[in-house]
């Protein structure tokens, strides 16, 4: 985990240049993450032979990311147990159908099949209803109360939800409070986090560098907290800013800042 005696290194050793809040907003704008998801064949039945795979690749993907956002989103806050499940199902197979510049189709079937009948090591490993349910109306509830520490650790007991995916679920249940850690933010936080930190209008905790992307520590949810936090903050910053720092999505339409959008807007600077 950095430290916060080595952030400051940083500085000493020359990490001057400054970050403009139009660096986000042009970043955000680039954000290209293909929509794949995965909906009901017929009915609201859920099993593999009624789920339909929309592939990253698909002219049926939505024509926006916040049609995908709003998919997900009321999937995973509905009372019908199958409509959670499936926003399960299809946010495990978003994050896999797309890696490295290409479709990743299989791969991401295999996964999202795993949460319907477990792994091939034990078919304990898949989705328990009772637990699944149950941890995804208490993450609501936690979120609501903005304990996001106490809800990144609530996820951990679904199935094949790492950190990663775990916060993927977190965010698309609140892109308002919530954004995605994974490798790409930690490595971008990890030798930018000053530059981010001196465009926040309020002192925030830079302790926020998980230490692992990929396994759950108890330790990590005081950061991950402190992490959507400054999400949260410079969402709320571009938000004062008027209709001119509005992001354009892909269908040209503009929209407010949340927390998954300066994420989003992370995740894009990461590539660069």
């Amino acid at each position: 985990m950095v430290t916060a005696y080595e952030v400051w290194r940083k500085v000493i050793n020359g990490d001057k240049n400054n970050m403009t809040f139009d660096d986000i907003l042009n970043a955000r704008n680039k954000y290209s993450y293909p929509a794949g998801h995965v909906q009901f064949t017929n009915g609201s039945n859920i099993d593999v032979t009624n789920l339909t795979f929309v592939p990253a690749d698909n002219g049926e993907c939505f024509k926006s990311s916040i049609s995908l956002d709003n998919y997900h989103n009321q999937l995973l806050n509905s009372a019908i147990k199958e409509q959670i499940y499936l926003g399960i199902c299809s946010v495990q197979y978003w994050g896999r159908c797309y890696s490295r510049g290409r479709v990743n189709h299989n791969q991401a079937l295999v996964r999202t099949n795993w949460l319907l009948k477990g792994n091939a090591k034990s078919n304990k490993t898949m989705f328990d209803e009772e637990v699944g349910f149950k941890s995804v109306s208490n993450i609501i509830q936690l979120i609501e109360a903005d304990q996001i520490g106490e809800a990144f650790w609530e996820v951990k007991k679904i199935p094949h939800l790492g950190v990663s995916f775990g916060s993927k679920l977190l965010a698309f249940i609140n892109p308002n409070k919530i954004g995605i850690y994974d490798s790409h933010i930690a490595r971008y936080l990890t030798n930018n986090i000053l530059k981010v930190e001196r465009l926040c209008s309020e002192s925030i905790d830079i302790d926020i560098i998980l230490g692992s992307p990929s396994s759950f520590r108890s330790s990590d949810k005081y950061q991950f907290e402190n992490y959507c936090r400054l999400l949260q903050t410079l969402a709320k910053q571009l938000n004062l800013k008027g209709e001119s720092y509005k992001w354009t999505d892909w269908d040209k339409s503009l929209h407010s800042w949340r927390a998954i959008d300066i994420e989003r807007a992370f995740f894009v600077l990461a590539q660069s």
